[in-house]
């Protein structure tokens, strides 16, 4: 480039930043539209909008318009000018002027109608006729859902979607919801609104169900869904309606010790990462590294090569391309690398040694414990050595760990329980991820009355899974054509899937008791419909779900809904509440799972469970979480629903288990899960800043309680309560200003495990950056 052009170019810059750094006369200013005609820009226009979104507080307007009046300039393109307004609404966003998220909110669901649909009017959607045609021609939605219905039954549709709904997200859920879950035609060009988005899954959910009912139960859900009684998990509101209708949010596999098995196995992860799956994999019989291996004469490099493996495996099949894979890997304490295979998230080390990406989970169990509180010795074996401990909890494990042990031709490892407990929980404290899962508290109380392996990604879903093993393997050549076809036979294993949804606990709770079931109801059908109509990218996975029709049914707004009763999360009073409240959300969910099985018939292996044998979670619960309060529960009712099941059956092997929900708890701006709050106020850093309070700041204010400053082990006793009525688990936090004492660190997760806890999740301290996520889950 010569000279002169060079100077051309810094002025042409320069005049540029002096263009943008001029003020300008809003009345001299020329606008450019989305269209492209230029045309002048009218204050008093811009002044209607800021009221409209300011709730005609003229002083908020003025304070917009004023703050955003600098940033102008000529020709500057209208969508910008909006952008400035979402900027200034944004940037002061505060606890002393909450009133600015729902400005910023109302201001950007101008800026997505103007852009999606070119909506001016914005009290009205596009027809919906119209917007599920587009989905057709662009491919986006799949044929055989909207195809189902009659253009008369979506035009009937199109008149409940109600636009009022989208003035109940904030800025940041208003953001999230449309960013996540509104799907577009085009990379860049967005098919749906809010509105659209929760229409899809309503159809998408009940369009098998008979016609006679079927637009009913649409609009039924519909109407709950969109007015936040409850959220689905990522992988519905993604996928439902689509190509690629892949809906289970967890994925449980297990690998077995052989090549074949151990192969199949990752090529699953990848498979369930590819379509938004949060993966688990359960490698506890992995025989350990040195031992002989029949048929080749060879040694194991035992499990850390394979997890290496994995590790690739799911760096290379993301989430949908949106995200990195993940996948929680579980282990036995006793496994002979047990002190190799807890320090693979370790910041110390080598990449050889070392597999970071992944997520780890020690499977614990009552052996351990005692031997760590009586300062005995473990023994650490080859899973392939001690083949009787496999698939045992109890004292049927104990007694054989002991002949194990007592056997002097089985190589073991002497170690004191107390290092064992100290490596766990040292790593855990350290980087926050070790996860901890405890046998006895799982299967001792499972309804399913099989045994549970492992959790999943979150540690919230507990259910079996086996690997399906080569039976055999023939090839077959047609000798006119030349083709060859390969046959591979197996026995099929089980790969366990589970689809989630979460109860919003500040609106739900607040409503009387008939339409508390009957929301329910909605939840549990629309979850049950989820296994017939998905696509099951594995075969295990089919079989499964067909089998067991595993549900998820969670809580989230936790500390807001007791807040809003004006309840302090680490009291006695919420654990008072809290039994109430579990007592009767577990009531009702069964109930709708009995109410779905007199219906349409019970799950195919309910002969089998404990549920078939007059058994409920609040009959095999732990007797000391049932002394925490002094509520009662009313054991005459849950005995006559007892009776029922035992006569009509369940739909659902599974139904209750409490996710993190920290995308759609977003997505709603609701408080995750059943967690404390972490911040009053805070700002998400990314390609956009998300500003985030609390919800109802000043109602709740004096009510809530950070995390960190919570009496832990009233959080302990709290979750306790909950785990007396669930059938499976809860995403569990352990939160702690700084971890100083690993005694103490220990004796307190040894408490909860006395209280019947099943699962650890994250332990999070004030100087954590926790990582991503399973968005799966959430």
């Amino acid at each position: 480039m010569d000279s002169n052009r060079v100077k051309l170019s810094i002025l042409e810059n320069s005049e540029l930043i002096n263009i943008r750094d001029k003020e300008y006369d809003p009345n001299e200013i020329i606008v450019i539209k989305r269209d492209g005609r230029e045309e002048k820009y009218m204050p008093e226009k811009m002044k209607k909008v800021c009221m409209w979104a300011c709730d005609n507080k003229e002083i908020f307007a003025n304070l917009l318009l004023d703050s955003t009046k600098i940033k102008l300039y000529n020709k500057i393109k209208i969508s910008d000018v909006y952008d400035e307004l979402i900027k200034t609404a944004v940037n002061n966003i505060s606890r002393i002027y909450p009133q600015y998220e729902m400005i910023a909110a109302k201001l950007y669901l101008l800026k997505i109608y103007h852009d999606a649909w070119h909506i001016k009017d914005k009290t009205k959607y596009p027809d919906y006729l119209e917007v599920v045609k587009k989905g057709l021609s662009y491919s986006v939605y799949k044929k055989e859902v909207f195809e189902s219905y009659t253009e008369d039954e979506i035009n009937e549709l199109s008149k409940i979607i109600n636009i009022d709904n989208d003035h109940l997200f904030t800025y940041k859920s208003l953001y999230t919801f449309y960013s996540k879950y509104c799907l577009n035609y085009t990379k860049n060009k967005k098919l749906e609104l809010p509105q659209h988005a929760y229409m899809r899954i309503a159809l998408t959910l009940f369009y098998k169900e008979p016609k006679n009912i079927r637009l009913d139960l649409v609009k039924k859900f519909y109407k709950y869904v969109s007015e936040h009684y409850f959220t689905l998990a990522t992988p519905i509101m993604l996928n439902a309606g689509t190509l690629k209708q892949q809906l289970s949010s967890c994925v449980l596999s297990k690998m077995g010790d052989d090549a074949h098995s151990i192969m199949d196995a990752i090529k699953d992860i990848a498979i369930y990462s590819k379509y938004k799956g949060g993966n688990a994999i359960d490698v506890s019989e992995i025989r350990s590294s040195g031992s002989y291996i029949l048929g080749n004469n060879g040694f194991s490099s035992g499990p850390v090569p394979f997890l290496k493996i994995i590790e690739s495996t799911i760096k290379a099949f993301n989430q949908g391309a949106t995200r990195p894979g993940v996948c929680c890997i579980y282990f036995q304490w006793w496994h002979a690398n047990f002190e190799e295979l807890v320090v693979l998230k370790n910041n110390s080390g080598t990449e050889e040694n070392r597999a970071r990406q992944l997520k780890y989970s020690v499977k614990i169990n009552d052996l351990l414990i005692k031997r760590v509180l009586s300062n005995k010795d473990v023994s650490l074996f080859n899973p392939n050595d001690v083949p009787n401990l496999i698939g045992k909890f109890g004292k049927e494990f104990e007694e054989e760990y002991i002949k194990y042990e007592e056997n002097k031709s089985i190589k073991k490892k002497i170690v004191p329980a107390r290092k064992v407990m100290e490596m766990l929980l040292k790593e855990r404290a350290e980087t926050g991820n070790i996860y901890m899962f405890h046998e006895e508290n799982v299967n001792e109380t499972s309804m399913l009355n099989r045994y549970i392996n492992s959790s999943n990604l979150c540690c919230e879903i507990v259910l079996p899974s086996r690997e399906s093993k080569l039976l055999c393997e023939s090839s077959n050549m047609n000798m006119e054509t030349g083709n060859i076809k390969i046959s591979k036979e197996y026995s099929a294993g089980e790969i366990s899937l589970c689809n989630l949804a979460s109860i919003n606990l500040a609106k739900w709770c607040f409503e009387e008791i008939k339409k508390q079931q009957d929301i329910i109801d909605i939840v549990v059908r629309g979850m049950d419909n989820t296994i017939d109509i998905a696509d099951y990218p594995v075969q295990e996975g089919r079989i499964t779900n067909k089998n067991y029709r595993y549900l998820g049914i969670g809580v989230l707004n936790y500390a807001n809904y007791l807040a809003l009763k004006k309840i302090t999360i680490d009291t006695k009073e919420a654990l008072e509440e809290t039994h109430k409240l579990f007592d009767n959300w577990s009531f009702m969910i069964i109930n709708a799972s009995l109410k779905l099985a007199k219906e349409k018939g019970r799950y195919i292996k309910f002969a089998e469970s404990k549920w078939a044998k007059g058994q409920l979670p609040l009959f095999v619960a732990n007797k000391k979480a049932l002394k925490l309060t002094d509520y009662q529960p009313d054991l005459n009712r849950w005995k006559q629903l007892a009776s029922q099941i035992r006569q009509y059956g369940l739909r659902n092997a599974q139904l209750m288990a409490i996710a993190p929900t920290a995308t759609s708890g977003k997505a709603i701006n609701a408080t995750e899960s059943i967690e404390p709050i972490q911040h009053f106020f805070y700002k998400e850093d990314g390609k956009i800043n998300l500003p985030t309070l609390v919800p109802n700041i000043r109602k709740n204010s004096n009510y809530y309680k950070i995390a960190t400053d919570c009496n832990q082990y009233a959080l302990l006793k709290l979750a306790a309560i909950r785990q007396i009525y669930l059938d499976q688990a809860q995403s569990i936090n352990s939160y702690f200003k700084k971890i100083t004492s690993l005694t103490d660190f220990t004796l307190y997760h040894i408490y909860g495990f006395e209280l019947g806890i099943k699962t650890y999740y994250y332990c999070k301290t004030e100087k954590d950056v926790i990582e991503d996520i399973c968005e799966s889950c959430t």
